[in-house]
């Protein structure tokens, strides 16, 4: 009977380590699984983003391109196609070798789309300095206009900031802005301003006013106002 006991007690012992060791491989896998999953959701969101910015034509400079980690990938499937248990030590460190050098691209991604929409926004948007909307504001004639303008570029420069999820709709929406800046620029008009001014005032709301157009009379008109300082020379 003792035997007997004995005998059973060394199955049940047994049979606990294989479950438990079968435990740990489902632990073991578990844990890789929750690993390749989080990247391969940062991956998906990261290339659908750069999809994005190619559907509006934004040119991003980025490209998933490492050769190591090419290599390592090739590595680490052979090794798991050829023994699963591989996954629980693989050839290499999973961790700094390999996910974080994927975060790593996910990440310069991101600062490259960043840096592709502020200049795609930078280039697209007007660039009137705060010195002249200051000035010109200061005239009962203008304030109207110039608030208005001032509205568009503290839009854009919100959305500056940031990446919009819509890359698409957001460009679309930079491009209205803009158009709403010029329109109110080209309706700058008073009755008592020298048309000479106005159209040397909209051409610099626009796209520049060439020098011939700081005539002695403009020039005078802005020194008297002491608006002569809010302009500047852009040579291109």
């Amino acid at each position: 009977m003792l035997l007997e006991r004995a005998a059973g007690l060394a199955a049940k012992i047994n049979q606990y380590e294989k479950l438990k060791g079968t435990a740990h491989e489902a632990a073991q896998f578990k844990t890789r699984a929750d690993q390749f999953g989080a990247i391969a959701e940062r991956m998906d969101r990261t290339t659908a983003a750069l999809s994005r910015f190619a559907q509006a034509k934004i040119a991003v400079g980025f490209a998933f391109h490492d050769p190591a980690l090419i290599e390592r990938t090739r590595t680490l499937r052979t090794a798991i196609e050829q023994d699963p248990n591989a996954i629980g030590d693989p050839p290499f460190d999973l961790k700094y070798e390999f996910a974080d050098r994927l975060y790593g691209l996910c990440e310069a991604a991101g600062q490259a789309m960043l840096q592709a929409w502020q200049a795609y926004v930078r280039d697209a948007a007007q660039s009137s300095s705060d010195e002249i909307l200051n000035a010109l504001s200061a005239l009962p004639q203008f304030r109207q206009t110039i608030g208005r303008i001032r509205q568009c570029r503290m839009e854009i420069q919100s959305m500056f900031a940031s990446v919009p999820e819509d890359v698409a709709a957001g460009a679309k929406r930079i491009g209205e802005l803009v158009e709403a800046q010029r329109t109110a620029w080209a309706e700058l008009s008073a009755s008592d301003i020298p048309p000479a001014v106005i159209a040397f005032l909209k051409a610099c709301g626009g796209d520049g006013a060439p020098l011939s157009a700081l005539s002695d009379d403009v020039r005078a008109w802005l020194e008297a106002r002491k608006l002569l300082g809010a302009f500047r020379i852009l040579i291109r």
